[in-house]
């Protein structure tokens, strides 16, 4: 398998694991508002492992990954939000790297979407961690 595929399925993980981590700071977050606007976000991240999953199937000796974590450790608010900064940057990079090696115009622009999204998700994180320091 090529290393497109293998980031592919690394990718498709990580969403998976934004979903879980999103979907837990929804659940604490201090207003309906901002639980809101998490489980939102968390939904896109859900809707990307289903993008990417459906990228990876019917590729020869592909298969999609098992995946089976779940947040676990004690994080603070704010702490939550620089690691969604961090992870949302890194995943916007990835994409950017992946959508230029991608091997069809369609794998092209599916990457390029959820290079927005993840830009997007970036800087609603980094809206929400300034208002929090206020």
């Amino acid at each position: 398998m090529n290393e497109y595929y293998q980031r592919l399925q690394a990718a498709y993980i990580d969403e998976l694991e934004a979903y879980t981590f999103y979907s837990y700071l929804a659940s604490v977050a201090p207003s309906m508002e901002l639980s809101q606007i998490l489980t939102s976000i968390a939904r896109d991240e859900y809707g990307h492992a289903r993008t990417i999953a459906a990228m990876l199937v019917g590729v020869p000796g592909m298969t999609l990954p098992t995946w089976g974590g779940s947040p676990a450790g004690t994080i603070t608010w704010e702490e939550a939000l620089s690691r969604a900064i961090d992870g949302e940057l890194g995943d916007t990079a990835e994409y950017a790297e992946l959508a230029r090696i991608a091997p069809t115009t369609d794998q092209r622009l599916l990457l390029m979407t959820l290079l927005g999204d993840e830009f997007g998700h970036a800087r609603t994180f980094s809206a929400i961690l300034s208002n929090t320091r206020r």
